[in-house]
């Protein structure tokens, strides 16, 4: 075979790799969390600190499939958090904003307060929600689903976003239009002096 053959194996061979290893530490999570309570590990952190490296590589992901990732936080922005749940929270709604945008795309993750709160916003202009699906999107009633590239994921993401979310005392929702894009928004408690 070609060299471009085996450069565009191997590209499908990794993305594959990754997915599954993706998959695989939510399911691990999930049933860790099953068998254990799950201990939280509240604490002050900063937004941007806690999140840049996740962002980082969730960069490299979004640029293989053409989309833009831009990362906007306050730097000095602190909220109440365990910092391991909120990186897995990040990774999953960064990972599906990928996962369902088309190439060239653009996906923004964002920070902004309100009201002694910190809104977490990942908004992308893919695919979107069919209406029918959104009361469905954080239980396992979810359905299987494949991105744009023909990602597979197994429904199990959202509900675990939802529990770690929910463990550090936020919340979570979700804005979406077929064809138009998806905006979700994780709400946690800001620190205050």
């Amino acid at each position: 075979i070609s060299n471009e053959e085996k450069m565009e194996i191997e590209k499908q061979l990794l993305s594959s790799t990754r997915q599954t290893s993706e998959m695989l530490q939510n399911i691990l999570s999930w049933a860790k969390d099953q068998m254990d309570e799950v201990k939280v590990n509240l604490s002050s952190i900063s937004i941007y600190e806690t999140l840049k490296h996740t962002v980082s590589m969730q960069k490299s992901i979004a640029q293989e499939k053409d989309i833009n990732l831009i990362f906007l936080a306050e730097k000095d922005l602190k909220v109440v958090a365990d910092p391991d749940m909120l990186q897995l929270i990040v990774r999953n709604l960064l990972n599906n904003a990928i996962k369902f945008s088309l190439p060239g795309g653009t996906v923004i993750l964002s920070t902004s307060s309100l009201k002694g709160k910190c809104i977490l916003s990942i908004k992308d202009d893919g695919i979107g929600i069919s209406e029918d699906q959104l009361p469905y999107i954080f239980s396992l009633k979810s359905n299987a689903t494949y991105g744009t590239n023909k990602e597979k994921g197994v429904g199990l993401g959202l509900k675990l976003t939802k529990t770690y979310v929910e463990l550090q005392n936020g919340k979570i929702w979700v804005e979406s239009e077929l064809n138009k894009g998806t905006n979700f928004f994780v709400s946690l408690d800001l620190v205050t002096i």
